[in-house]
């Protein structure tokens, strides 16, 4: 296992992934489509920068499997880090918000998603771990789409100031 150097984009042609193998990616913002969830992130901020620059920071371990039962398969565990400003809800002062959080995701091909048994269920059990479930079309895995769901799960819905607020409260 050694880190790429190639650039990572934000679909994946599996056909670009060696089989078997643990692709490791080390990414930031310097990537646009990462840069991309950092502006989403701040888009309630009205063009106001924060103290300090705004990051999302992906460790990525990519991997393409192929067995009978599947066929071809990928799996991504990510751990991401996030640094960003958001308005407060009380006060409407910029704050600065983090999190890290580490999720596998288990991209199987799309026509899984028709299967009655994979309908229902948004995470799954393989390589004896637990993933999220994903699927791929035409054999293109969107990585942009799933880190993406992932930050807003784990962002904080309603950013407020540590401590006392530093605006006169509105409410």
């Amino acid at each position: 296992m050694s880190i790429n150097t190639k650039k990572l984009t934000e679909i994946i042609n599996i056909k670009d992934l060696n089989p078997d193998v643990i692709e490791e990616f080390k990414v930031s913002n310097e990537i646009p489509w990462v840069q991309d969830l950092v502006n989403e992130l701040e888009e309630d901020n009205e063009g106001e920068k924060g103290e300090l620059p705004s990051k999302i920071e992906l460790d990525l371990k990519i991997t393409l499997r192929s067995v009978k039962f599947y066929g071809d398969y990928v799996t991504v565990r990510a751990g991401i880090k996030a640094e960003y400003y958001a308005p407060c809800i009380r006060c409407l002062a910029l704050t600065r918000q983090e999190f890290e959080h580490d999720v596998n995701g288990l991209f199987l091909h799309d026509t899984y998603a028709s299967r009655p048994e994979y309908q229902d269920i948004s995470s799954y059990f393989i390589e004896n771990e637990e993933m999220e479930l994903y699927f791929h079309k035409k054999g293109q895995v969107e990585l942009k789409e799933f880190i993406h769901e992932q930050i807003y799960i784990e962002k904080e819905a309603f950013p407020r100031c540590t401590g006392e607020c530093v605006n006169k409260v509105l409410f």
